[in-house]
């Protein structure tokens, strides 16, 4: 007979309804465990945002092309943006390092910033500490901006093309200053 009838329907999950609550990012990435990936292919870069604040981070970059994009991102500008917009990396309050070695943002700024280029397979590590936002490509530790003190981070990727992923390697939270108990005397 051949037309006409109904397939059998396959109760497969949405993965663009599962929601890690630690991140925020649009339908096109899925977040499990440590990895962010890319598993569907829109037409434009696809980001995800941290919500919570951390002071060092180190990630694998998977890029399945050349473009992909890590780094901090000022919590009080990451509460307001969309995960749905294309082009995080211009947003004021991002800080971080794209493929070549000359892309660099500092505050949403593209910079001629010179290091090295990366590949995929490899590690970029930030920090931030005191008052400044260091990076780790290679072996050592450079400075990347001067942010002033008592600032929160998250960390920030953009990547671009199917398949593409970030793995976290290892993370330290901001660990805030606790306060003490209120006393109970009466």
């Amino acid at each position: 007979m051949g037309c006409g009838g109904s397939k059998p329907k396959l109760n497969l999950p949405d993965l663009s309804l599962q929601r890690n609550p630690d991140w925020k990012y649009n339908s096109s990435i899925k977040v499990e465990g440590n990895v962010i990936q890319q598993f569907k292919d829109h037409g434009c870069t696809s980001c995800c945002i941290g919500k919570v604040p951390i002071t060092q981070i180190k990630v694998k970059i998977l890029p399945s092309q050349e473009y992909c994009f890590v780094g901090l991102m000022e919590k009080t500008a990451a509460d307001q943006a969309s995960a749905t917009s294309n082009g995080i990396v211009n947003l004021k309050g991002v800080y971080g390092c794209g493929m070549s070695e000359n892309d660099v943002v500092m505050n949403g700024q593209v910079t001629h910033y010179k290091r090295p280029a990366l590949q995929s397979g490899d590690f970029v590590e930030f920090k931030y500490t005191k008052d400044r936002i260091f990076f780790k490509i290679a072996k050592d530790w450079d400075l990347l901006y001067v942010v002033g003190e008592g600032k929160e981070f998250v960390f920030v990727c953009e990547i671009c093309h199917l398949y593409s992923r970030v793995e976290i390697i290892e993370s330290t939270k901001l660990e805030l200053p606790q306060s003490d108990p209120p006393n109970n005397q009466q």
